[in-house]
């Protein structure tokens, strides 16, 4: 054999052996992991884990909704509800048991999933059994959510072994089981890995002081949310603050009873603040606010602030960057006015001030608000006119200014612009407010709700009005409206929930039908106005005023055969005569009657003294006594 013959020879024995290599090669990249992890070799998921499963699903008494039926069979990794397995290990590494059906006991075999990561047992009803001590010992956890299960008791202090958590969720929200567990908190400066914390509605009312230097402790932590827990004390001094990433802070219904701490200004990431119904009091420090352009949003409600508002928004324009979405302060006894820098919070999108003490002007600059869409300042002291630029809020929805002392006009120009307005209320004093719209003009809103009162909008209906076809709530009061009610009003009616055109000057028979909308809660007023001539027959409505009219005639036997849920009503003061009808069967909701005031006559019927939601006064122990001597008030 030739020495070429010999190379080739050679070769071919390489690329045949190297060929093997590739073909073994390819065949093992598939397999091989499966051949080194013996895990995965098997059927199902690993066999004491199985069993420690079915020891859990056993402690549950109750299961109507069949949330752990499944647990059937050898394969808990693919076929078991709430149950997932590593796709390296074939270990349980999350169990999701959160079901409101659920009830019983947990049981401690779930200890035996030692590689559980994520554990949520939220909505069980645990029969208000203590939170078992064990779950302290599960570290691998990251994390643990027990938010609206039934436990009670005193929180482990075991739970602060779980140094990996990153989030934790306790408490409850349903009013029955207020307080029913409760904890001090030092247990949480352990938990050094923790994002997110949320305890809410347990009992922390004996916590000390020294709660919030077991949170600073949580240097990582993100959102905070220890609301409805009764706490006592809100600490004004920090001497190191650790929470700098802190973006979510969330203290509401508590009983702080406190002013607001200076050292919120170092939580310079804050993009969220809640703290309402909490007793906050005092002064808003615009310091605590300071530097923090994040702040997206601001509910202070339901406190007892009393200053501080202009410092606040001054403050918070100073951001060039600003990102203010909400400001709520409503509900607390502020003393201040709105400052033009209001005009400066470029993404303000919902404001509301309602219920203070607020007075002067609506400032010019809210007209450059582009991303307005709510306004509340009812219930105020403010005056003044109402600025045109009002009307170049085109994104607004929701324009609330009633309750205040306004004077001057409303034109056109500040309406004309508010395209998607929805929800239109006003009014002022003893008629200070004029409505001076043109003639034809045709709003390019469709109101849900239009509410004026004590302004001067008459004497004749604002044929405008008629363009709202999707209009629910109606209220014209005290407007100045005199003459008879057109009839695109009473067709108007029949798709509202909430008519009122009290306190006018409105005459002329009613129509032969009062009616509101179909299965709606019903409420008419049309008392003290000059109406005249029969009584209406009803229907559809809840509750009726009538009171101070001059309608003449008797009450027809069907007058109230067609609202079998009317709980009020009051005919006082009108020109009635005749018996009171004897047909009541089916007013099982009537609470409330006012028949005085009238020329009734007559005894009072027995079925309407035997209504049971009827508190009768002496008209009904004395069947007796007659009407013509004193007309009848049911109460």
């Amino acid at each position: 054999m030739s020495i070429i013959q010999l190379k080739l020879s050679h070769v071919r024995r390489i690329t045949l052996l190297l060929s093997l290599l590739a073909f073994f090669s390819l065949c093992r990249s598939s397999t091989d992991l499966d051949y080194l992890n013996p895990a995965m070799t098997q059927v199902g998921c690993i066999e004491h884990e199985r069993e420690a499963l079915l020891q859990i699903k056993s402690a549950f008494t109750d299961d109507p909704r069949g949330k752990l039926s499944s647990w059937t069979g050898r394969d808990c990794c693919t076929d078991w509800a709430g149950v997932t397995c590593s796709n390296m290990t074939g270990h349980v590494e999350e169990l999701d048991l959160s079901d409101a059906s659920l009830s019983g006991d947990l049981s401690s075999s779930i200890t035996d999933l030692k590689y559980l990561t994520y554990l949520n047992l939220a909505y069980i009803d645990f029969r208000y059994k203590k939170i078992p001590e064990f779950i302290g010992s599960m570290k691998r956890l990251t994390y643990l959510n027990m938010s609206y299960s039934l436990f009670s008791g005193v929180i482990p202090p075991q739970l602060g072994n779980l140094s990996n958590l990153v989030e934790l969720y306790l408490g409850y929200t349903n009013s029955d089981a207020v307080y029913r567990i409760s904890t001090e908190l030092s247990w949480l400066s352990s938990l050094s890995s923790l994002h997110h914390l949320a305890i809410r509605k347990v009992n922390l009312s004996r916590a000390s002081g020294k709660w919030l230097h077991s949170v600073n402790m949580l240097s990582n932590l993100i959102s905070l949310d220890i609301s409805d827990c009764g706490l006592a004390q809100l600490p004004q001094t920090l001497p190191l603050f650790n929470l700098t990433s802190l973006t979510h802070l969330d203290l509401s219904t508590n009983n702080l009873n406190s002013s607001i701490p200076t050292w919120l200004s170092n939580a310079s990431s804050l993009e969220v603040v809640h703290i309402s119904f909490s007793g906050l009091v005092g002064r808003i420090p615009g310091l605590s606010f300071q530097n923090m352009c994040s702040l997206r949003i601001i509910d202070l409600r339901r406190n007892s602030l009393k200053s501080g508002l202009i410092e606040l928004i001054d403050t918070l324009a100073n951001c060039s960057n600003g990102s203010m979405q909400v400001l709520h302060l409503q509900d607390n006894r502020l003393e201040d006015y709105l400052p033009e820098s209001l005009g400066r919070l470029r993404n303000l999108n919902n404001i509301d001030l309602s219920f203070n003490f607020l007075f002067g002007s609506i400032p010019t600059s809210l007209g450059t608000l582009a991303n307005l869409e709510s306004i509340n300042l009812f219930g105020n002291l403010m005056n003044g006119t109402i600025p045109e630029s009002l009307g170049q809020l085109e994104g607004l929805h929701y324009l609330e200014i009633g309750g205040n002392h306004w004077q001057g006009f409303i034109r056109d120009a500040h309406l004309s612009n508010l395209v998607n307005l929805i929800h239109l209320c006003l009014s002022c004093s003893n008629q200070s407010l004029i409505f001076d719209i043109s003639t034809g003009w045709n709003p390019s809103f469709n109101l849900f709700t239009l509410c004026i009162w004590d302004c001067k909008l008459g004497p004749s209906f604002p044929a405008w009005v008629a363009s709202q076809t999707n209009l629910q709530v109606l209220v014209l009061t005290n407007t100045a409206l005199s003459g008879t009610v057109p009839g695109w009003i009473w067709k108007l009616s029949t798709q509202l929930d909430y008519l009122d055109l009290s306190e006018n000057h409105l005459q002329g028979n009613l129509p032969a039908v009062l009616t509101l909308k179909k299965l709606s809660y019903g409420f008419m007023n049309l008392g003290d106005n000059l109406f005249d001539g029969r009584l209406p027959r009803l229907r559809n409505i809840s509750e009726l005023s009538l009171k101070n009219n001059k309608l003449s005639g008797v009450m027809s036997s069907d007058l109230l055969g067609q609202v079998p849920l009317l709980f009020r009503i009051d005919l006082s003061g009108n020109m009635l005569v005749g018996n009171i009808p004897k047909k009541w069967d089916g007013m099982d909701r009537l609470e409330y009657i006012d028949f005085s005031g009238n020329n009734l006559s007559g005894e009072v019927p027995e079925e309407l003294c035997l209504l049971p939601s009827l508190a009768w006064l002496q008209e009904c122990t004395e069947m007796e006594r007659k009407l013509s001597r004193r007309d009848a008030t049911a109460w």
